[in-house]
Formats: structure tokens, sequence, C-alpha cells
């Protein structure tokens, strides 16, 4: 083989050599490759999407026929403020349980005219009849879980908040019907709820 031939057979090892190293960066292992994930990578399924919570679970506390609150489950849509959370629970006890052993803890005219929290941790939840009369007659035991149906629901649903203020068409009764103190924040009352069974 002449000085020309060896020249040339050196410049093809050479082409073969960069064509081989190229193939290799490009497809060998532990790289990725045009088709599809290399080795110990994950594959992502870009059609996925991540599953959103639309609702929240809730204990709505109903009064019975006697002396006790029960809590009911329910399901409430998520809302984006403290404000709107606790309106969907007081509307939900409002309109009344599934369950016909127990009661809405009001008439059915009443609604919630406006909620607004103060200092982080007390809500006032103000009232209203569609007659703007005073809050309904009833006897103390009545009057006890009327009220404390409104409280332990919005406390025991609500993280961080520790008082409830109630107001009745725009004002803060001294009692919804003569027996109990309504002029000052409310916290739970756990002894009035029923036990499970």
């Amino acid at each position: 083989m002449n000085r020309s031939q060896l020249r040339i057979a050196a410049v093809v090892a050479v082409v073969l050599l960069v064509v081989l190293g190229l193939y290799f960066f490009l497809h060998g292992d532990g790289e990725p490759s045009a088709d599809g994930p290399g080795e110990g990578e994950t594959p992502v399924d870009e059609t996925e999407t991540p599953i959103l919570e639309e609702s929240f679970a809730a204990n709505l506390f109903f009064p019975d026929g006697g002396f006790l609150l029960h809590g009911e489950s329910r399901d409430l849509p998520v809302v984006e403020t403290v404000e709107e959370r606790i309106a969907a629970l007081v509307e939900a006890l409002l309109a009344g349980p599934s369950d016909d052993r127990f009661r809405a803890p009001l008439p059915a005219d009443v609604s919630l005219r406006k909620v607004y929290i103060v200092g982080d941790t007390t809500v006032f939840l103000d009232l209203e009849s569609a007659e703007s009369g005073p809050p309904p007659a009833s006897g103390s035991r009545r009057e006890l879980l009327t009220v404390y149906s409104l409280v332990n629901t919005v406390l025991l649903n609500t993280q961080g908040l520790e008082r409830v203020v109630l107001l009745w068409n725009g004002q803060q009764p001294t009692t919804f019907a003569g027996h109990l103190d309504t002029a000052r924040p409310l916290t739970v009352n756990h002894g009035l709820i029923a036990s499970a069974s």
C-alpha cells in the first residue's frame, strides 16, 4: 500500500470514528433518545391533570326535639375566604337537616345577612328575618339549642376562630328568647352535643 492509499484509509477511519461517536452520543446507554425517556427517567403523562377538591366535609349541628345537638355530615362547596366558608355553613344549617328526627335551628324565613371577622378569632353572624321582627320566642332549652347550633357549627368547622357574636337584623340582642345572655361573645359548648352511637 503506497503513501497515498494510506492517507485515504486514515481519512476514512477518522470519518467512521466521528460518525460512530455522534451515533453513541445521541443514542447511547443512559442518554435520552428521541423515541422516549432514557434509563432511570420516569415518563410524564402530559394529559394528566391534578384533581382539585370541589367540596369540603362539614359537621352541622342540628337540635333534636329534646335536649341535644346532633352532628350531620354534609359536603359543601369549597370557597376562597373564611367568611364565605362560614356563610356556606350557616346557610346549610338554616336550610335544615336531612334526618327528620332533627330540626332547623330557626324558622324558614330567617336568613344570613352578613358575616364578618374581628381580630382574627371572633366572628359576627348577622341574621335577619323576612319580617324584621325579633328572634322567635321559645323556652330556655330550645333557645340554648338554637344558639349553640349556630355557634358550634361555625367554630367546630373553622380553624382559628374562638368566639361567635350573634346579631339580629343588624343589632346585637341581649337575649334571643329571654333566657340566654347573647350580649357577649359565645364559645363552643361541647356539653350539648350528643355522643355518637
